[in-house]
């Protein structure tokens, strides 16, 4: 009977998995332009669970320092968030995208997150992705370990030609 059913009606099809996105914006991108990226990320990668994580930029190339300092603020701010995420999706997957100078926070997050959950096996994130990370070589290698045992998948999208990342001595240097 439920082959016929199945025929007539038909293939069964598997229940999709609930997907969010969470989007942490870098340096010098004012809250509007933040929404903007996060609706377009959204769109483009289809996802239906678009979160955006703002910290306070000031949205002006001159204020690097300022913006440096509060990007360092918000960690705790910030992995608190991304645990309640997780809770209150009920997402199957939650991934994350970090840009520029959001990479500071998201990376110290996610040492305290990992350092928090040292007892759990599954990876709590899905897809990571640290594009254009806006932090030091030493300090990323330091970081990195922490981001890999809290994702099951990690993408570093850099360029060798800008210098404003993960260079030493002129170059990259992974």
């Amino acid at each position: 009977m439920f082959v016929e059913i199945n025929n007539r009606l038909g293939a069964i099809r598997e229940p999709q998995p609930r997907e969010a996105m969470v989007f942490i914006h870098g340096f010098n991108v004012p809250f509007k332009d933040a929404i903007e990226r996060t609706a377009q990320l959204a769109a483009d990668l289809e996802l239906p669970i678009p979160i955006l994580y703002s910290w306070a930029s000031q949205g002006n190339v001159a204020d690097y320092i300022a913006d440096g300092n509060s990007a360092q603020r918000t960690v705790d701010n910030l992995q608190r968030f991304l645990e309640q995420v997780r809770v209150s999706t009920k997402a199957d997957r939650v991934h994350i995208i970090a840009h520029s100078m959001g990479n500071q926070s998201l990376m110290r997050a996610m040492q305290i997150l990992a350092l928090r959950n040292a007892n759990e096996t599954k990876p709590p994130f899905d897809q990571v992705v640290l594009a254009a990370p806006d932090i030091g070589v030493a300090e990323f290698r330091t970081l990195a370990q922490f981001v890999l045992r809290q994702s099951r998948h990690v993408t570093l999208y850099a360029n060798s030609k800008e210098r404003g990342y993960l260079l030493d001595s002129g170059g990259p240097n992974l």
